[in-house]
């Protein structure tokens, strides 16, 4: 085994000493401007999906990054009061923030849902609108308490399964050790 070892991994160039920053290569934009696209595709089941995205940033601020995931929580719960109130058939609306920890300054907030097609065009203006109405109206202690407090849960359960503490915390915890913080901070 040594000698194959020797052989293989031995045989590779020294490595640089210190990892390369990947500037440029960490540089991605969110698309400027609106846009709306549709795709058409052949199924068994009719099945359409509306989505959403809205730009947010990068999660290299922890702190507005758990502020903005508990304002993912907040649109899912509006999506799926208003959307399955005024449709009743919606599948699964949903709402969520995924901040990149490799891209500076790149993030997204997403609403979706799984419809039946003829359902996706009423549905498409209803993401915007509920989210302006939270902009221009703000949320209520009821809405926040009900986003809070399923984290919460979840974030007492992650604390004790192994699977957080090595795909969230101990990953790349060498390159930032900020990680390690984030953990004992998280609840």
């Amino acid at each position: 085994t040594l000698q194959l070892l020797g052989e293989t991994f031995g045989a590779l160039p020294k490595r640089d000493d210190k990892k390369p920053a990947y500037a440029k290569e960490r540089v991605i934009k969110f698309p400027a401007g609106t846009h709306d696209k549709d795709y058409t595709f052949t199924s068994e089941i009719p099945r359409g999906y509306a989505f959403a995205y809205w730009p947010t940033t990068d999660m290299s601020d922890i702190q507005r990054t758990r502020r903005l995931s508990l304002l993912g929580q907040i649109l899912d719960d509006r999506l799926r009061i208003k959307i399955r109130q005024e449709l009743g058939e919606t599948y699964s609306p949903a709402s969520y923030h995924v901040p990149s920890d490799t891209f500076k300054d790149y993030g997204y907030m997403t609403a979706m849902a799984t419809l039946k097609p003829e359902q996706v065009a009423k549905v498409k203006p209803m993401f915007v609108q509920i989210a302006q109405a939270m902009i221009d109206g703000g949320i209520t202690e009821d809405e926040f308490n009900r986003a809070r407090e399923p984290l919460l849960q979840q974030l007492a359960q992650m604390r004790r399964d192994n699977q957080y503490w090595l795909k969230n915390v101990l990953r790349n915890c060498q390159e930032h050790p900020e990680r390690i913080d984030w953990a004992r901070s998280m609840v």
